[in-house]
């Protein structure tokens, strides 16, 4: 499955260092043993995914138990993969993952390293997230071969309600952090551009380093801010890192941020709140 950014502005950052999956040295050993099946072996499971019939891929499984964890298309996706991303049949997703053991969904990579949550966070499919989040919490944290974290590919795609809810679950108190250095900026960048200005307001409010790193193009958040065209609510009720961005903004602009917005906790990163998807 290919996705187009509908975040067109959208300027990725350097890399930082890509963490290889666990066991990846083995896992290659085994995949350069083991016989591979023809794709269009997988062609049955591949539709039972598409469709949300676990009925049929239960079936597949039976025949063929080794399917559970193969990849099923050429783009080395598994049948998690695939059913994350269409987004149809929560049920279907939560009987694979039983059938998945937690070790081995760090590993289950596409051919560009994606996991299943990279793949739910780029089509922004909250409650596919939710679930392979709560079998493995460490999938938040995983890098695929360009150094993104779910939450970065999520931003990337415009897909704020995935945004709100993985700045949730991601923890910053682990290696990679996406909200430090080079990867909070890409992180930042990549919410400003998608015009997501709460959450960028909520991110600075956590990390006010990031407002001022300045990029590999020689831009700041303040400076990508004051660039677009919008202001925010009435500057008195603003924080002081809200009115130092709301002074970079024309003010002929209309607003976007609404200071009725719910929010809520984020025990992962802060004791702060962040805004309700």
């Amino acid at each position: 499955m290919r996705l187009q950014s509908k975040n067109k502005n959208a300027q990725i950052l350097t890399p930082v260092e890509t963490r290889e999956p666990e066991n990846a040295q083995s896992s290659m050993a085994m995949e350069q043993k083991e016989p591979t099946k023809d794709i269009n072996w997988y062609l049955p499971l591949y539709k039972a995914a598409v469709k949300g019939d676990w009925e049929s891929a239960r079936n597949f499984f039976d025949q063929d138990p080794d399917a559970v964890t193969a990849k099923i298309t050429k783009a080395s996706e598994t049948a998690l993969h695939v059913a994350v991303g269409i987004g149809k049949a929560k049920h279907f997703v939560k009987k694979l993952l039983e059938l998945i053991p937690t070790e081995a969904l760090v590993n289950l990579r596409d051919e560009l390293g994606h996991t299943a949550l990279h793949c739910a966070a780029s089509f922004g499919n909250v409650e596919e997230a939710k679930l392979l989040v709560s079998k493995d919490p460490g999938l938040t944290n995983t890098q695929c071969n360009s150094s993104s974290l779910p939450i970065h590919m999520a931003a990337l795609y415009a897909n704020k309600d995935m945004v709100s809810y993985l700045l949730t679950v991601t923890r910053d108190d682990m290696d990679p952090n996406p909200f430090a250095d080079k990867s909070g900026l890409q992180l930042l960048n990549l919410v400003i551009h998608a015009e997501f200005y709460d959450l960028a307001i909520y991110i600075v409010q956590l990390y006010p380093s990031l407002a001022t790193l300045i990029s590999p193009a020689g831009n700041t958040a303040l400076r990508m801010i004051a660039e677009k065209p919008a202001a925010f609510l009435r500057i008195s009720s603003l924080s002081c890192w809200q009115r130092l961005l709301y002074s970079c903004v024309p003010a002929k602009f209309g607003t976007i941020y609404s200071q009725d917005e719910t929010i809520k906790e984020n025990p992962a990163v802060a004791t702060q709140n962040a805004p309700k998807p």
